[in-house]
């Protein structure tokens, strides 16, 4: 009786052993597989981050078009202002006063003063100037 207890003693503790070394290989394998999945996971991630970061890309250059064109207009319209404020365009009220047309008849610069022709001249000069640098623009002209 004494060597049969031993014995069902030492085959219980060996089936202890064995058990916890099983569970061990569970848990190590449990563990690894979680870490793959959360690896799987980061890997699959990564192409929604390449297409939210393509999509970026695509909605700033549709944006970037109007952006340099907007800038460059605004560097055409300061250029222009810049020119037009160093040209006084009181030379024409002052040619029609000194110049050859008072000179000659005074009722033409009476007639042709209620029509601002002064301020039109103006106007058609910058409308044409306008017009050349908007022709000489690659996508525009």
């Amino acid at each position: 009786m004494g060597l049969g207890r031993c014995c069902g003693v030492y085959t219980s503790f060996r089936l202890n052993i064995m058990v916890v070394i099983l569970e061990t290989i569970q848990a190590i394998i449990n563990g690894v597989a979680s870490l793959f999945n959360k690896v799987w996971d980061f890997i699959g991630g990564i192409p929604a981050f390449f297409e939210r970061f393509i999509k970026w890309v695509i909605a700033y250059l549709k944006e970037f078009p109007i952006v340099v064109f907007d800038s460059f207009m605004s560097a055409v319209a300061d250029v222009l202002n810049s020119i037009f404020e160093l040209m006084p365009l009181e030379f024409i009220g002052t040619f029609l006063d000194y110049g050859l047309v008072s000179s000659s008849s005074s009722y033409i610069a009476y007639i042709i003063e209620p029509f601002r022709v002064g301020y039109g001249l103006g106007l058609i000069v910058s409308a044409y100037v306008i017009r050349f640098f908007i022709r000489r623009l690659p996508v525009i002209g």
